[in-house]
């Protein structure tokens, strides 16, 4: 049985304990999943490179719905997302940036039925997050060239110290509390069996990010991934790590570490 029809099964057993709830037909989330899909597929973007497709969606459903699933909202909208990546994947095509799913009561949506919108956005704060990484490099090159011979390393403020001790600690997804230590060699991240830190989400790639140490601090940097890496909810190509940063891969989120 493929990783696609997994997906749809564990959306079915979601509703397990659910039933009951009433004599009106209630929404299931397999049904919302599908949904979303067809919405995602039938909104195409043909660049040069990829195929995108839209990332966010907003699902309309009735109050009194909303009520039986919301107790749910979490693990529905993490076996969602695993869902549309691995659809995704099936067709050919992207995402330009994650996968987001706002569910919205309305009540002029029918209860037991939904109402779905699909577009694509993209992350406003990619291009000022890289700068601000490259404005870092430079600080760092510019104390290195001062002083008579004596080589100078200073952080800006609010940095920590040289050669920490960290590690990686899975808060949500499918591995959430496994945990991962980081040594002073790049450590990557993916589905690949080759991975240092392998994780099993499907919305991951093989390759995902690389983790390494560099002038004493550790950074995280993208590796063309389909989904992108997002740091405490900011898209990044490459970045800073401080303690309790906030890493997202797909639905999986990690926590980074500092060991003292």
């Amino acid at each position: 049985m493929d990783v696609f029809r997994r997906l749809e099964q564990c959306l079915e057993k979601l509703m397990e304990r659910l039933s009951g709830w009433g004599v009106k037909p209630s929404v299931q989330p397999v049904e919302i999943g599908r949904q979303l899909a067809n919405a995602m597929l039938a909104d195409r973007r043909v660049s040069t490179v990829h195929v995108f497709v839209p990332n966010v969606f907003v699902v309309h459903i009735n109050p009194k719905d909303w009520e039986k699933l919301q107790p749910l909202q979490i693990t529905i909208t993490e076996e969602i997302s695993q869902y549309l990546s691995e659809r995704a994947r099936k067709n050919g095509v992207s995402f330009a940036a994650p996968i987001k799913i706002d569910f919205q009561p309305a009540e002029n949506t029918p209860q037991g039925s939904v109402g779905v919108e699909a577009y694509f956005q993209e992350q406003p704060n990619h291009e000022s997050a890289v700068k601000g990484t490259h404005r870092l490099e430079k600080s760092l090159e510019e104390d290195e060239a001062k002083g008579d011979g004596t080589q100078v390393y200073r952080l800006p403020s609010g940095l920590g110290a040289v050669n920490p001790r960290a590690e990686l600690v899975a808060v949500s997804g499918p591995q959430k509390g496994q945990v991962w230590a980081l040594g002073e060699g790049p450590i990557s991240i993916g589905r690949a069996p080759d991975q240092e830190v392998r994780l099993t989400d499907p919305s991951v790639s093989r390759s995902h990010a690389v983790v390494q140490l560099k002038q004493g601090r550790y950074w995280i940097e993208d590796n063309n991934s389909t989904n992108g890496v997002r740091l405490n909810s900011k898209q990044v190509k490459e970045a800073i790590l401080t303690d309790g940063d906030l890493i997202e891969l797909g639905t999986t989120r990690l926590k980074f570490r500092l060991v003292k």
